[in-house]
């Protein structure tokens, strides 16, 4: 703690600052004197504190051995400072914001200038610093705004972190306007001339080998570089902001340009980078948009992050064959470039990588890129003509949306999936590939299509991207796992759809807008209904849950307004998110299992609706029950676990074939195929909720074989169930037969005609012939 006595009169005040020093403070001039021997006393607090607005000049006589932390901190009306010639230290943050400061001669017996000493004396415009300067602290003139000249002497140590090494570090937060750096320099520090916004020319010795983070960031008024040949390294932000920076000269022995190095410098028309060159790092020339061309060498492996971004003016690029990967968004923005090759040593083109090049015409991609990223050209309005080579497996989200001046885009079969929206508003599209069970190939509706879901390999899980291109019926194949967000969003054209039971998400805003679509299944596959995903499908009347349905996620079904049935698998209601099922009419049957019927009844939301259970459930027979009438028959089945399909085949007496039925996971009748040409009465389609079908248009009192068969997804049976059933005849009067007894025989009247029924439902005619 510092220790002083204070003595008064009436214009001037004294004390101690020190073991031997004494201080003067004269009011009327402002002159504060410091003598004595040893060193001043470090203190936040100095002891004139309460007398700095008097104080304009500051004179520290020889004796003085330093200047303490603090002690002339926020001095503002200081305008000038002596220092004695026995003073060796100037502490830290020694002048702080000392604003009215103008210059200030530091001698040669000063070997170390403290952290922050002159930080913020915003009128110092020069600042002389003897030879015997050895370490300058960081920030050590940082927001000096107006200071323009500075002389240093060479064997200036510039950090003093770095002791023992020579390093300019965080020094000049300032405007200095000239700076030559001594030939002893070996590195230029991080932030050394940070904001220095009057510098116009710096000379770098060739003893300099690295240029540090943001060394020269800020230097607005800087016009030229030249980078000497033993430079290394640019570091991150060198020249960032560097607006008025014309030219600039790289050395050959540079072997990486940090990223954002020459970050905005807006005045940048031309650079050569040589071929010591390996490395360009992200966003190292964003910005730089009076850059009009690049020559990239040979040496260069990567391009990093968007490294030339919004170079607005730049007309060609040439990349080198050494470059494997165009990183994201490395040519964002350019919207001049005209033109671009691209060498075979690229496998991956990045996200955003030529985004917004509204002047780009054409570009080839060569045999060696697997992958488009997404957006990788979106926007790019003017171009004519790509061509996509086999060796694509990937084309990104958006990647070509809004190239509207494309005239034809050929999608190879090598490729396995498109993103959303990856073409939309491109004109003309074909699909060259083949794989089986590919629903479409090209698509345009008015000349917009958003993608295609396209895949070569039936064993890939594939991503399902395609929204206004779709029409009618689309049945997705096996090989599809998951439904992409906005996969057929506003669809409007589009009918029904298949959902197999590979797929396991589906993704929000799927079938948004599918105004035409009446009818969907839901797999037991699926957990989860998306946010959205068939809201304003408003032609939407049948909607089958699988048993696995856990969530309607919000607005899953808002708008619905044309919903009649509900059909819910699942044992335990589904969770009804926000707005889920708003808009659907409370008149629509709720259908679901028996066993659950209270627990839909009584809930919240599902209970608003006319719950009833599903008509038969095959969570009620363990067998194949048939209910025959005159000419119907009920047919109800049980789940058989792993079944993808059901198939009910129906025969004569004959053992011929009436008709084939197939139902899919959940009971649902998928198709009809007859077998009796000419036959008058065929089956209709009288489908009930779950596992159960009446088949119609029967012949009364006639016998039928049936066959039930379970198949997985392969079509390999799992369980067949056989057996027969009976019409019964149709008859107005009932009369027990002549000499056996009412309880074996009857005779049924059909149409004036009659006939015998017998008690295990055999029927005869007159004659004893068996219909």
């Amino acid at each position: 703690m510092l220790l002083f006595s204070l003595s008064l009169s009436a214009e001037t005040y004294s004390g101690t600052c020190g073991t031997n020093l004494t201080w003067t403070l004269d009011t009327e001039s402002g002159i504060l004197t410091i003598s004595g021997t040893g060193k001043m006393t470090d203190d936040y607090s100095s002891p004139w504190d309460s007398y700095r607005s008097y104080l304009t000049t500051v004179i520290i006589e020889d004796g003085v051995t330093s200047i303490g932390d603090w002690v002339f901190r926020g001095c503002s009306s200081l305008t000038s400072v002596t220092i004695g010639n026995s003073v060796t230290s100037i502490g830290d943050h020694a002048f702080y914001e000392c604003s009215s400061l103008t210059s200030v001669t530091i001698p040669n017996s000063v070997t170390s200038i403290g952290y922050s000493a002159f930080t913020n004396c915003y009128s110092l415009t020069s600042v002389t610093i003897g030879n015997g300067v050895t370490s300058i602290g960081d920030d050590a003139f940082w927001g000096c705004s107006s200071l323009t000249s500075v002389t240093i002497n060479s064997n200036a140590i510039m950090s003093k972190t770095y002791s023992g090494s020579q390093n300019l570090k965080h020094v000049f937060g300032a405007q200095v306007m000239q700076y030559i750096i001594g030939n002893d320099v070996t590195s230029i520090g991080g932030n050394a001339f940070y904001y220095c916004s009057s510098l116009t020319s710096v000379t770098i010795p060739n003893s300099v080998t690295n240029i540090g983070e943001s060394a020269f960031t800020g230097c607005s008024s800087l016009t030229s570089v030249t980078i000497p040949n033993s430079v290394a390294s640019i570091g991150d932000g060198a020249f960032r902001y560097c607006s008025s920076l014309t030219s600039v000269t790289i050395g050959n022995s540079v072997t990486s340009i940090g990223g954002n190095a020459f970050y905005y410098c807006s005045s940048l028309t031309s650079i050569t980078i040589p071929n010591s060159v390996t490395s360009i790092g992200q966003e190292a020339f964003r910005g730089c948009s009076s850059l009009t061309s690049v020559t990239i060498p040979n040496s260069v492996t990567s391009i990093g992050e968007a490294a030339f971004s919004f170079c607005s003016n730049l007309t060609s690029i040439t990349i080198p064959n050494s470059v494997t990967s165009i990183e994201k968004g490395a040519f964002y923005g350019c919207s001049s470039l005209t033109s671009v090759t691209i060498p075979n040593s690229v496998t991956s083109i990045g996200t955003y990588a030529f985004s917004g090049c509204s002047s780009l015409t054409s570009v080839t991609i060569p045999n060696s890129v697997t992958s488009i990223g997404g957006n990788a050209f979106y926007y790019c309005s003017s171009l004519t003509s790509i061509t996509i080579p086999n060796s694509v497996t990937n084309i990104g989200n958006n990647a070509f949306e809004d190239c509207y001046s494309l005239t034809s885009v050929t999608i190879p079969n090598s490729v396995i999936s498109i993103g959303y929206s990856a073409f939309t508003n491109v004109p003309n599209i074909v699909y060259t590939g083949s794989a089986t069970g590919s629903p479409w190939g090209a698509r345009s509706v008015n000349g917009y299509v958003d993608g295609y879901l396209v895949y070569s390999d039936a064993s890939k899980a594939t991503l399902l991207a395609c929204s206004a291109a779709a029409t009618g019926n689309i049945v997705i194949p096996n090989s599809v796992t998951s439904i992409a967000d906005k996969a057929f969003f506003f669809c409007s054209s589009l009918t029904s759809v298949t959902i197999p039971n590979s797929v396991t998400s589906i993704g929000t805003y799927a079938f948004y807008g599918c105004s035409s679509l009446t009818s969907v299944t839901i797999p037991n596959s699926v957990t989860n209904i998306g946010e959205e995903d068939f809201a304003w499908c408003s032609s939407l009347k049948n909607v089958v849950l699988g048993s696995s349905v856990k969530v309607l996620g919000k607005e899953a079904f808002y708008g619905c307004k044309a919903i009649e049935t509900i059909t819910c698998y699942s044992m335990r209601p589904p969770t009804v998110e926000d707005g889920a099922l708003e808009g659907v009419p409370y008149s629509a049957i709720v259908y679901v299992p028996a066993d659950s019927y209270d627990n839909y009844y009584n809930h919240d939301t599902w209970g608003l609706y006319d719950v009833r259970r599903i008509g038969a459930a095959s969570t009620e027979t363990n067998d194949v029950q048939v209910t025959p009438t005159e000419t119907t028959a009920d047919v109800v089945w049980p789940v058989v676990t792993g079944a993808a399909s059901y198939e009910l085949v129906i025969r004569d007496k004959n053992g011929n074939i009436i008709c084939t039925l197939v139902f899919n996971a959940n009971g649902q009748l998928t198709s009809i195929t007859f077998n009796a040409p000419g036959r008058d009465n065929a089956p209709d389609n009288v489908q009930k909720a779950g596992f159960s079908f009446t088949v119609s248009g029967l012949k009364a009192g006639t016998t039928y074989n049936y066959t039930l068969t379970a198949k997985d997804s392969g079509g390999n049976t799992l369980d067949t169930r056989t057996g027969s059933f009976k019409t019964i005849g149709e008859g107005t009067a009932v009369e027990e037969t002549e000499g056996m007894p009412a309880a074996r025989t009857r005779k049924v009247m059909r149409d004036g005609v009659m006939y015998i029924l017998m008690p295990d439902g055999r029927m005869y005619d007159a004659q004893g012939t068996e219909l």
